[in-house]
């Protein structure tokens, strides 16, 4: 028996027992189990959503193969979870038919995920101590369907169209199969050393078609894997994640959510963040305004920059949220109380930055109604300190 028809029975005896155990309508059950016989064990299968660090988000994957010695405790579920970017290999849009309507479906999903992919390299330690500049890590994504349900032709020319409608070339799906008939696409690797991903100088070859038939399986598996092997993940940083902008309505936001109240009697308030109608407050008088450079904010209100530093350090751009017009805070005139709290009693601009959708701006919180606030219910006094 060849290596082709002996991976066709075990894929058939993959799908039979699928059948037996109640299983046989999800596809893409059928598809991960096989993968995870065939494939290194240093891969693992769930299904979901990619997300970065800035709270982007890919469209629904039917398979995601993630590396799991990066994040064993994290993703431990059969169902719907969140897969950080830089932990994801590949994925697949799995399809009973490939239909003109599921192969769009598919492109689109694909696509969601490729325009999601940071584009700055990573430099890559190896074992020997070597650090080596590599590119960007282009995620292998593809589209499986167990029936064609039309010719390879008639795709490959719908993939024409699709391609068109694409922001970038680099946001289609690497290759199309169709485990009845073939496969759809480059027949070449994508992916080279240094993490280069190369698309065909032939356009043509984007959409040349294979009738491998019944070796469809072991083409699948092998040029899958070969892609794989050429595939270097960026590092990952899990402390960008428990620091990841929240949304709140359309806007992305950090730095809103840790605010404390100290009240007449010598108590503190619960911890509070700043809600959607403060953060529309704040874009929406920030709107009318010019923003400011580090620079000018500290000549402004100390006459200079910090020592030692130097002007290029601070030469990005600050928006104030200051309705009242406070003038900055005179830190000559700061005391401090009998508990140790600072105090001081001329009004005063105290800026606290805050992260709007990769916009920074400096708040004046006292200048927010308190309708501007929510409670956080996820932290008390003590958590809030400890965090």
């Amino acid at each position: 028996m060849s290596v082709a028809q002996k991976m066709k029975v075990d894929f058939e005896s993959t799908k039979e027992a699928h059948h037996k155990l109640g299983r046989g309508t999800n596809r893409e059950d059928i598809i991960k189990s096989f993968l995870e016989t065939v494939l290194p064990s240093k891969y693992g299968f769930g299904k979901g959503e990619v997300v970065t660090s800035n709270n982007e988000h890919s469209g629904e994957m039917d398979i995601i193969i993630y590396d799991k010695d990066k994040c064993p405790k994290l993703i431990y579920e059969d169902g719907h979870a969140l897969f950080p970017i830089e932990i994801v290999y590949c994925v697949i849009q799995v399809k009973t038919s490939l239909n003109s309507t599921e192969l769009k479906s598919a492109y689109k999903n694909i696509e969601s995920l490729k325009k999601i992919i940071p584009k700055q390299g990573f430099t890559h330690d190896d074992n020997m101590g070597m650090k080596t500049g590599l590119g960007a890590p282009n995620i292998v994504g593809l589209v499986v369907a167990f029936e064609a349900s039309r010719e390879l032709k008639v795709i490959a020319d719908q993939l024409k169209t699709l391609d068109g409608e694409l922001d970038s070339i680099k946001y289609r799906p690497d290759f199309i199969i169709t485990l009845d008939e073939g496969i759809v696409g480059p027949n070449q690797r994508l992916r080279s050393e240094f993490n280069e991903f190369n698309i065909p100088n032939k356009p043509e070859d984007l959409y040349y078609t294979r009738k491998t038939k019944r070796h469809t399986l072991l083409r699948f598996y092998m040029q899958l894997l070969d892609e794989l092997n050429f595939l270097k993940l960026a590092p990952f940083d899990l402390d960008k994640y428990l620091k990841m902008p929240e949304l709140i309505g359309p806007y992305k936001v950090s730095g809103h959510d840790r605010f404390m109240k100290r009240n007449k009697d010598g108590k503190n308030s619960p911890p509070k963040k700043i809600n959607y109608n403060g953060i529309k407050k704040i874009v929406k008088y920030c709107e009318n305004i010019k923003p400011k450079t580090q620079t000018q904010i500290f000549k402004d209100w100390l006459g200079a920059i910090p020592m030692g530093t130097h002007e290029s350090d601070y030469d990005y751009e600050i928006y104030e949220y200051n309705p009242n017009n406070l003038p900055y805070l005179n830190v000559r005139k700061i005391q401090m109380d009998e508990n140790n709290f600072p105090q001081y009693n001329d009004p005063a601009f105290q800026g606290v930055q805050i992260v709007i959708d990769k916009r920074i701006y400096s708040v004046d919180v006292n200048a927010l109604e308190e309708s501007d606030f929510d409670e956080r219910e996820d932290f008390d006094y003590d958590e809030f300190f400890a965090e």
